[in-house]
């Protein structure tokens, strides 16, 4: 029998996650409940955000905006995600509004293509709404907003049944997604 790994792939081309890393998220958001929500477990989510907020500074919207061979996407497709993500993850599945403007929905949502496109994405909305739906989102749970959440099933294998795990996903979302962006930045 074939070992699977993180890159093995079905004849369908459906990707076969290894059971030790949904074992490794599940542990994960088991350990961070303990202490959530711990300001800086905020403070994390922000390194993270400001990190993405360099990389966008870094690079022209050119080179923001490259696909490279062997990649579906590029850099500023993946930080529109981490931040429509987010959203979707903690907002949308409370019926609640969400804080970021309605075109990056369709521009950034899991399965999208940044090469249909149909509006041009705002750099510096972009980096502002990177740090502010972080404040946001610590002000919502700490008011209590999300109360109607409903449960959902993460591509990954992983049943997001609450706000504390959705919230928690996204810091393992987020994580694998600037690894992307550092692959993405080598290529570029």
């Amino acid at each position: 029998m074939a070992k699977a790994t993180a890159h093995s792939v079905k004849p369908s081309g459906a990707v076969i996650r290894p059971v030790g890393f949904i074992v490794a998220v599940k542990m994960a958001i088991f350990l961070a409940m303990m202490n959530f929500p711990d300001t800086a477990f905020y403070e994390s989510l922000r390194v993270l955000r400001r990190n993405a907020v360099v990389i966008l500074d870094r690079y022209s919207e050119a080179q923001l905006t490259t696909i490279p061979d062997g990649f579906n996407n590029h850099i500023l497709w993946n930080v529109g995600h981490l931040l429509t993500s987010q959203q979707l993850l903690c907002y949308a599945m409370a019926d609640l509004p969400l804080h970021i403007p309605a075109h990056y929905v369709p521009s950034f949502r899991k399965g999208s293509n940044p090469r249909e496109w149909k509006e041009r994405i705002d750099l510096g909305e972009l980096k502002r709404l990177l740090v502010s739906t972080i404040a946001e989102l610590e002000k919502d749970y700490r008011q209590g907003l999300f109360k109607n959440y409903k449960p959902y099933q993460s591509s990954f294998g992983v049943s997001l049944a609450s706000i504390e795990d959705a919230i928690l996903f996204d810091h393992i979302h987020e994580g694998l997604h600037l690894g992307a962006i550092m692959a993405l930045q080598k290529r570029i």
